[in-house]
């Protein structure tokens, strides 16, 4: 009995206190957490991939102008990037745009915006505005802004401000125009009726500007009542003026009458006297006849004679003439050329060179250039591909109308002028503008802004301007990155604070940036659309967390892309009125008539 009962003691103390299909639970819940937390993907990366980004575009832009936009308050996000750690060089190729016209450029004013506001939006220093409001007469005027008015600034090639435009009223607005050839920084002010501006080219511009800038520097200090009495008093010393030289024309025209009166009587005088003298004259040539006669004879032959050599000597002149002439026609003639020129790219050639050899100039070159800006570049020419250019004439000098290049990768491009306004534009511009509508965002889905556009931000610390040139966004790595317009890619590379980066060239002055990049989508000198895919968000280079810096700017200078008005149907121009887009159809259908291309 003792034994049984050791045994089952000891049994006992080896029993589980856990029911063994109990355990199996147990083990089979535990394997499928484990799986499901190496397999399923993270909470940050299912809201992700809910998105729905679209494969080669993306949506319209919804959100376009959207006032609903998360701003963070952690501003030292992007701190270790905000003293421009890339250069403009490393940016930009300007050496095609030193000879580039000023073109205007349009800020509406909103709700909440004042002069300053713009000034700083568009990057422009407080010199500038501060030089303007010293303007006489309707210096003041600049400061007064409601919503809605349409504030034109005319910017050189380096961002300078050369003229700026706002209203006055309904009738007139006051144009503010820089003095270039004063020592200091100088504005006048000029009253003119509303969109006198847009109706004029640069050359007419400059000599009103000009002639309206010798006339307020003569009245520099003067009231308008003054200046109204001086011009009122010029114009009676003008009219005194004008009826003394008048009494003056009559009496010398008198004078003139009497001495005509008496050369008509002196020559009659002589008529009487040469008419006897001829008579007597006659009589003496009857007596010398027979001698004469036989004089003539001998002078006749020694005429023929002289004849025959002066008949020589011409026919030798004649030859030697066609001779001359032949030369000159087989020599080239710059002054003269044909109106259409058409240049074939051989295997080396480059359009300056190629375009000398036809008969091009370098300014025309340069144009050629410059109105293709922001959808084609030069650097995609190659062997076979062909460029026509149409001119108003046959001669150096006349403008270009038309040029159309045909490419063997991006197929045919076309550049019309049209006559209103001096500007070149792609047959398809005011067929469908929204098409080509600048967008606000280079992203879709919900805006988050981590960091603002500041060019004037001191440093906490230190107290030293760190300007931060673009706006951030705090987006996941691998968020699709899209064009905002149409145009070319002219840089797309790594650099150790920038990261993957790429530069857009678009039309007119603008261009745009965009940094810290995971992956980039395109090659340099592609042609791309708006909205269309052109990078992959992420946090390369010197960045303290996954976002994409944006940058929007005019003439290579940065702007603030959140607030700036942004360019319309693809040009930075004043709006082309719907008879200008009439006009615009039937010169293209002549253009590419003179072309030869459909």
């Amino acid at each position: 009995m003792r034994d049984v009962s050791e045994n089952r003691s000891g049994s006992d103390e080896l029993r589980f206190p856990i029911p063994k299909n109990h355990v199996y639970a147990i083990c089979a819940i535990l394997t499928i957490s484990l799986v499901t937390a190496i397999f399923l993907p993270a909470p940050q990366m299912s809201s992700e991939n809910s998105l729905q980004w679209a494969s080669t575009g993306r949506v319209p832009d919804i959100h376009q102008d959207y006032q609903g936009i998360t701003y963070s308050d952690d501003v030292n996000a992007t701190e270790s990037i905000d003293e421009d750690p890339i250069s403009d060089a490393e940016l930009f190729d300007t050496s095609e745009d030193d000879d580039d016209a000023p073109e205007w450029y349009l800020q509406v004013a909103v709700r909440g915006d004042n002069i300053n506001n713009i000034f700083n939006t568009l990057n422009q220093p407080y010199e500038i505005l501060k030089a303007i409001e010293n303007a006489p007469v309707y210096g003041s005027s600049i400061k007064k802004i409601i919503p809605g008015d349409k504030i034109y600034f005319l910017l050189d090639n380096k961002n300078q401000v050369l003229q700026l435009v706002k209203p006055l009223d309904k009738k007139f607005q006051v144009r503010y125009i820089r003095n270039r050839n004063a020592e200091q920084l100088q504005f006048i002010a000029v009253k003119e009726p509303v969109d006198t501006h847009i109706n004029l080219n640069n050359e007419e511009i400059e000599a009103l500007s000009a002639k309206e800038l010798a006339r307020q520097l003569a009245n520099a200090g003067k009231t308008e009542e003054e200046i109204a009495r001086e011009e009122k008093k010029k114009a009676e010393q003008a009219k005194k003026e004008e009826l003394a030289r008048q009494k003056e024309l009559a009496r010398k025209k008198e004078e003139q009458a009497k001495k005509e009166q008496a050369r008509k009587e002196e020559a009659s005088r002589r008529m009487q006297a040469q008419a006897a003298e001829k008579k007597k004259a006659k009589e003496e040539k009857e007596r010398q006849r027979l001698q004469a006669e036989r004089k003539a004879e001998e002078e006749r032959k020694h005429r023929e004679q002289a004849a025959l050599a002066k008949a020589k000597a011409e026919k030798e002149a004649r030859l030697r003439a066609e001779a001359e002439r032949l030369k000159k026609e087989q020599e080239p003639n710059i002054a003269v050329r044909k109106s259409l020129i058409i240049i074939t790219l051989r295997k080396g050639d480059n359009l300056k060179d190629a375009g000398i050899k036809a008969g091009l100039s370098g300014s025309e070159i340069k144009s050629i250039v410059s109105m293709f800006k922001g959808r084609f570049s030069m650097s995609n020419l190659q062997a076979g591909d062909e460029i026509r250019v149409l001119f108003s004439g046959n001669r150096q000098g006349n403008r270009i109308n038309a040029v159309s290049i045909m490419s063997h990768k991006q197929g045919r491009v076309n550049a019309f002028r049209l006559d209103s306004n001096n500007k070149f534009y792609d047959e398809k511009v005011f067929v469908n503008k929204s098409g080509s509508k600048f967008s606000r965002y280079p992203i879709a889905g919900q805006i988050r802004v981590t960091s603002q556009f500041n060019p004037h931000r001191r440093h906490p610390v230190t107290g030293k301007i760190r300007p931060h040139n673009g706006t951030d966004f705090g987006v996941p790595v691998g968020t699709p990155v899209y064009a905002p317009a149409d145009g070319v890619v002219e840089r797309c590379t790594y650099q150790s604070a920038a990261g993957y980066y790429i530069v857009i060239k678009h039309q007119g002055a603008y261009s745009t940036v965009y940094m810290h990049l995971s992956k980039i989508l395109v090659k340099p000198g592609q042609s791309v659309k708006a909205n269309q895919r052109i990078a992959l968000s992420g946090n390369t280079g010197r960045s303290t967390g996954p976002h994409l810096h944006y940058e929007l700017r005019i003439n290579n200078v940065p702007v603030n892309a959140m607030k700036v008005t942004l360019p319309s149907g693809g040009t930075t121009s004043p709006s082309v009125t719907s008879k200008d887009a009439q006009i615009f159809a039937r010169l293209v259908k002549d253009y590419k008539k003179k072309l030869g291309i459909q």
